[in-house]
């Protein structure tokens, strides 16, 4: 008697081995052609290809920054909050009275002049001047020496004027400089001086004098 068998079901005849052979084959090149037309990637180890084909196997330098509109050189006056603003100077130094730089640093000194030409008195600040590396797009704020010759803190009656020397500690070897008067946080007037200096300097020495 034969034995009934599931609808649809019908038993595949035995496989030989050449047989088996081909059906793997066939199945391969099917599954490599529709990878193809789905884009499909090699895997793990070509998404590594591409991640690190991404990563540059050196640094990448920075470009400097632009300088600032209306930028003015050395001894041009300017025009902030009121007030009217020379950088007249600036000069690397290892000291600046009894104040040295630290090892591989050096002092930016710069000389400045601020007038009142209003008819009311008008706070100021050797603290509002600060100095920009353009190269490595840096600043850093003013520093209080102990020395005289400072420019001072205080307030200019109508048109009264105040000089002195502004001092930083910059990186010894800094040179495209950017000095910048902002007489206040929260007030978007600002103004820029360019300072080019000469590359890094000796070590300061002990037996330096005070300055004037």
């Amino acid at each position: 008697m034969a034995t009934a068998q599931p609808i649809g079901w019908s038993p595949l005849p035995p496989m030989s081995g050449r047989l088996r052979r081909v059906l793997v084959a066939t199945t391969f090149a099917t599954g490599t052609l529709f990878a193809t037309v789905l884009g499909d990637t090699r895997g793990p180890d070509s998404m590594r290809d591409v991640a690190s084909a991404q990563v540059p196997d050196r640094a990448i330098a920075t470009p400097a920054m632009a300088l600032p509109p209306a930028t003015a050189t050395l001894g041009e006056l300017r025009a902030v909050n009121g007030l009217e603003i020379i950088v007249r100077a600036a000069s690397r130094a290892g000291s600046y009275g009894y104040t040295y730089a630290a090892e591989g640093r050096s002092l930016l000194v710069i000389e400045a002049e601020i007038r009142n030409p209003g008819d009311a008195p008008r706070p100021i600040s050797g603290s509002w001047f600060s100095v920009i590396d353009l190269d490595a797009r840096a600043s850093w704020p003013a520093i209080l020496p102990v020395a005289i010759g400072l420019l001072p803190d205080g307030r200019l009656g109508p048109d009264e004027r105040a000089s002195g020397r502004v001092v930083f500690e910059i990186p010894g070897g800094a040179s495209n400089l950017l000095v910048r008067f902002d007489p206040g946080a929260f007030d978007p007037a600002a103004a820029y001086w360019l300072a080019s200096l000469p590359g890094a300097t000796a070590s300061p020495s002990p037996a330096a004098s005070p300055m004037p």
